[in-house]
């Protein structure tokens, strides 16, 4: 079987953390990306789920970013500051 070389372009801040995870498991990087690209192929899906947010769940997103979300200190005051 023939194999190919792939490179890839990451923040050296990532390919530290994930070399120390992989490291962890006793894997090299080489390995996990093999194991990571031969279970998409099988499954002709990423190998986990990736949620993509919706419009409104972006927008709520950006206004807690931006400190204009609501506060609450318990579930009463939620249900309060909602009407339930």
């Amino acid at each position: 079987m023939t194999q190919r070389t792939l490179a890839l372009n990451l923040k050296p801040s990532v390919m530290k953390q994930a070399k120390a995870v992989y490291s962890e498991c006793g894997l090299t990087m080489a390995e996990a990306c093999q194991i990571f690209i031969t279970k998409t192929a099988k499954k002709k899906a990423f190998p986990f789920k990736i949620d993509i947010p919706n419009r409104d769940t972006i927008k709520a997103i950006e206004e807690l970013e931006a400190g204009k979300g609501v506060r609450v200190s318990s579930l009463e005051e939620l249900y309060k500051d909602l009407g339930i």
